[in-house]
């Protein structure tokens, strides 16, 4: 009981003392004069110390060594990039295998609106979407978003779920009325989604961009879905030879590295666990930068974000500035005056008969004359100028933008329709031009007669040989390992040992299988093969189309067909076969393939040697006639490589040729 007395007396003396100290607070802070050690300013004071301040005229001058800089945008740099992110040079892109879509809206959602990164993204492309015809857009829709989706086919895929394509386009980079679906395909081992986006900014080396969707199973046909994606690919590049080709999906056991090799592949971060199996290709070099984002819900791949790095041609390239005469009537009246009043005797009397100091001296006063009567203008042509772009176009251009600053709706639409003309006009001319540099350039035969060349040879001729350029490459069918040998030793420097070397135009490897060869051609025919699609875009007609092919595209491709078609292997024969019905189907037609031309050669070659008596393998091919018919006796072959050479297929296609 004392006990809780004492307790209770305490707690009534706690807030006694608690409002004295308030009081004392409260006395000190309201200014009492009667309190110790407190400042009272009264309301004059207060006011003229605020007006001590001197103004900014009486301010002491702070050197400029220790004056503080402000720090700005950087001429406004900052602003320049944020007024752009929504136009970037190249489309940035997030992808990624989802893994049902529907459920995982609302995190995306959330996404594009708090993450920059989703926000300004220019396409968002995802796989297995597993989306049907059940699910409506309205539950799909995102804001500022334009959804193009491709479901899964259960009749042609042969599988009810899993599966599906959907790709967002952000539409403060592209129009949603410049978004149109170019191809949709589902099979067994494939399914993509092709579209076409015209955005509001894109380099001028490009005309558009085509964006493709792709999703290979893992249990589909590697060969036949990538040979599905490079027909389509192959058409595509066929109609628009200028346009920008993306090419993103989930590939899993396969790639486009072999099918297409001017693609280049962008994403080196691991997409699943650690391995990369989701792949983005495009046909530009150095145009993004890969970098892991979060799995989107509990999917197992990781999103990748491809980050533009591509630099424009007119900033990669600087304009070059090039000085041209303006002719006109006046500056050629000018000019022929001055001639006229020229006395050439004074100027060739000196040189008598010295024929060429007195060209020399006229020449010199002609180029005087006209540089300074005609007129010079300065012109600067940049790197990502149209061929067929003119003077009067780009007149009519400027003319335009003058028009639409006035406000006459009239004068532009009549302005518009001029540039329309000229446009087609300046096409044609410069189709014109193209076609008779065609006519005018005829291929002749380059390669005509062969010769072995020996170090003794060229000795007993006196030709020197260049150690620095010739290869020693050993040839080893054996199965075991043999020791290093010791390279040759011409005139005192040792010759450079190679696994490759490129003989006469045909590569050569230490196996002789002939698959450096068929590489070193597939990926150069992809060159000529564009210019075709180029000439064909500007209009020329097919004849020299055709010829085009035969002097630049077939003249590659079946060059030294006689040497390698036989000893090819049938998936590099099935490479280059690929590029002649690409090339068909630039022109519209059939064309031969590899082994059509290679046969009718090696059965053409066959016979000129066995009828011409001072060819090297005459007496070698002669030894095998038969002597009771017409036939020739296939020599014995003890390895498949000397029976897929020349002269045992040769022989077996002559003995076909003439008991068919």
């Amino acid at each position: 009981m004392p006990l809780y007395g004492t307790n209770m007396d305490v707690q009534m003396a706690l807030p006694l003392l608690c409002l004295l100290l308030l009081s004392e607070l409260f006395k000190s802070a309201s200014g009492d004069p009667f309190s110790h050690g407190s400042i009272v300013y009264s309301r004059e004071q207060l006011l003229a110390l605020s007006q001590a301040r001197p103004p900014s005229w009486e301010r002491p001058d702070i050197p400029a060594e220790l004056r503080r800089r402000r720090r700005g945008c950087r001429a406004g740099l900052k602003r320049r990039e944020k007024r752009r992110r929504y136009k970037p040079s190249v489309p940035s892109v997030i992808m990624g295998n989802v893994r049902s879509l529907p459920n995982k809206m609302e995190e995306l959602t959330a996404l594009t609106r708090l993450q920059w990164e989703y926000r300004e993204s220019s396409l968002m492309m995802f796989m297995e979407s597993w989306l049907n015809e059940l699910t409506p857009d309205s539950l799909l829709t995102l804001d500022g978003f334009h959804l193009v989706r491709a479901d899964r086919n259960a009749r042609e895929s042969g599988k009810r779920k899993g599966g599906g394509l959907a790709m967002y386009v952000n539409e403060r980079w592209c129009n949603a009325g410049h978004i149109s679906v170019k191809e949709q395909l589902c099979t067994k081992d494939v399914e993509l989604l092709v579209v076409s986006l015209r955005p509001f900014y894109l380099p001028r080396e490009y005309s558009h961009v085509i964006a493709i969707t792709v999703y290979i199973p893992p249990s589909a046909d590697a060969a036949a879905a990538c040979e599905l994606i490079h027909s389509v690919v192959s058409q595509l590049q066929t109609s628009h030879p200028q346009s920008l080709i993306i090419i993103s999906g989930d590939f899993n056991h396969a790639s486009l590295s072999a099918t297409l090799p001017t693609f280049t592949q962008y994403v080196t971060c691991h997409t699943r666990d650690n391995k990369t199996l989701d792949l983005l290709y495009a046909n530009i070099k150095d145009a993004y930068s890969s970098s892991p984002l979060p799995p989107l819900g509990h999917s197992d791949h990781n999103l990748v974000r491809l980050q533009p790095i591509y630099i424009p041609m007119v900033k990669k390239q600087p304009p070059t500035t090039r000085y041209v005469k303006k002719w006109s009537d006046e500056a050629t009246e000018a000019l022929q005056d001055c001639f006229e009043t020229t006395d050439w005797d004074v100027l060739c009397g000196p040189h008598e008969e010295d024929i060429d100091s007195l060209t020399d001296t006229i020449t010199d006063y002609i180029n005087f004359c006209a540089e300074n009567i005609v007129p010079t203008r300065k012109v600067r042509c940049f790197s990502n100028n149209k061929p067929w772009v003119s003077l009067e176009l780009k007149a009519l251009l400027k003319e335009k933008r003058r028009v639409f600053g006035s406000g006459d709706k009239e004068e532009l639409r009549r302005v518009q329709k001029e540039i329309k003309k000229k446009i087609k006009v300046d096409k044609a001319s410069y189709r014109t031009k193209m076609e008779s540099y065609l006519q005018e350039n005829n291929t002749r035969e380059v390669w005509r007669d062969l010769r072995a060349i020996s170090v003794d040879w060229c000795e007993r001729n006196h030709l020197q040989l260049n150690a620095s350029k010739t290869k020693e490459m050993i040839v080893d069918f054996s199965s075991r390992r043999t020791p290093q040998t010791a390279p040759v030793n011409i005139q005192g420097l040792d010759i450079d040992m190679v696994d490759t070397y490129k003989y006469l135009g045909v590569h050569l490897n230490n196996k002789m299988d002939w698959t450096h060869n068929t590489e070193i051609l597939y990926k150069k025919d992809q060159s000529g093969l564009h210019l075709l699609r180029r000439l064909r875009s500007f209009g020329v007609c097919r004849t020299l189309l055709r010829t085009f092919y035969d002097s630049v595209v077939a003249s590659a491709i079946f060059y030294a067909v006689v040497c390698w078609g036989a000893g090819s292997t049938e998936r590099d024969r099935k490479r280059l076969n690929r590029l002649v019905r690409r090339a068909g189907s630039v022109l519209d037609c059939s064309l031969d393939s590899i082994e059509e031309v290679g046969e009718r050669r090696m059965l053409a070659k066959l016979t000129s040697i066995m009828d011409n008596p001072s060819h090297p393998l005459h007496d070698t091919v002669g030894s095998l006639s038969s002597s009771f018919s017409s036939r020739l006796r296939h020599p014995p072959c003890k390895k498949e490589r000397y029976r897929r050479s020349f002269i045992p297929s040769a022989i077996r296609l002559y003995n076909i040729s003439i008991t068919g």
